[in-house]
């Protein structure tokens, strides 16, 4: 599993993928090599059996979380994943979703 930091919400797209940047500038819980997740990083903290977040993850519930990709069809677009019902979206980039950077564990 990877490690995970805090959740951010209410944040636009470009907020978010200003977020690691921020993390590893003032090296969030002791680490510099935060990243915002693509769609199946994300879709990897979600349990489709149980139609929930994985349970070390259970913060993530009923959230919507940015992924890091943007609609390559539709520029003003970005990817994100529902923690309620485990599907993929898109949606404008200037609505206020939730995120949460990842790093790899080591």
């Amino acid at each position: 599993l990877m490690k995970v930091s805090n959740i951010f919400r209410n944040l636009n797209w470009d907020e978010a993928m200003e977020l690691p940047v921020k993390l590893n500038a003032e090296n969030h819980l002791g680490f510099s090599d935060w990243y915002l997740p693509d769609i199946d990083e994300l879709y990897s903290m979600f349990d489709r059996r149980t139609r929930k977040p994985l349970p070390e993850l259970k913060d993530m519930e009923g959230l919507w979380f940015w992924s890091s990709l943007s609609n390559a069809l539709y520029a003003p677009h970005a990817w994100y994943v529902h923690f309620g019902d485990g599907h993929v979206y898109y949606d404008d980039k200037n609505v206020g979703y939730a995120a949460r950077c990842v790093r790899r564990q080591k």
